[in-house]
C-alpha cells in the first residue's frame, strides 16, 4: 500500500444509486461479483487471480465514476505495472492509496526501491499492513 499524496475528484456514484441509473446499478452488481471472486483468489492464495480481480475492480470503478485518475497518477501506475499482477486507487478519491498486488518478493522490492528512489512528492509513502483472519484491525502512528 502507496500513499501516493495525489488525491482526485470524484464525482456524487450515491446520487446516481439513489436515482437508480441503470449503468450504475449494473456496475455495482458486477463489484459484487469481482469481490467475491478475489475473496476466492485469495483464499486459494493464488496472487495472480487475486491481482487480475483487482484490476478487475479498478476498470468496474473507472466506468462508475468516469474518471478516476489524472496524468501523474498513469505515470505512477506505468512506473509499478512491470511488477504487479494488479493494482487499484481505492476509495473515493481523496484518500491517494495505490494498493499493489507484486508478482513476487523481488517485483516487491523493485517496486520499493523505484518509489522511494523518486517518490511523487514529499508526503508519498508505504504504509505497512497484513492480511489476518482476526478480522479488520487498524493502527495508527
Amino acid at each position: 500500500m502507496y500513499y501516493t499524496g495525489l488525491t482526485r475528484l470524484l464525482p456524487d456514484v450515491v446520487g446516481r444509486y439513489l436515482n437508480r441509473d441503470r449503468a450504475a446499478m449494473e456496475t455495482l452488481r458486477q463489484e459484487h461479483v469481482v469481490a467475491r471472486m478475489a475473496a476466492d483468489a485469495m483464499s486459494c492464495q493464488n496472487a495472480a487471480a487475486f491481482g487480475r480481480q483487482i484490476n478487475a475492480a479498478f476498470e468496474l470503478r473507472k466506468r462508475l465514476f468516469g474518471i478516476v485518475s489524472n496524468e501523474t497518477i498513469e505515470e505512477l501506475l506505468r512506473t509499478v505495472d512491470p511488477h504487479v499482477y494488479g493494482r487499484r486507487l481505492p476509495g473515493a478519491g481523496s484518500g491517494g492509496f495505490l494498493f499493489m498486488v507484486c508478482k513476487s518478493p523481488a517485483d516487491a522490492a523493485a517496486v520499493r526501491e523505484k518509489l522511494g528512489r523518486k517518490p511523487f512528492n514529499e508526503t508519498s509513502r508505504f504504509f505497512e499492513y497484513e492480511v489476518t483472519h482476526a478480522g479488520l484491525e487498524v493502527t495508527t502512528c
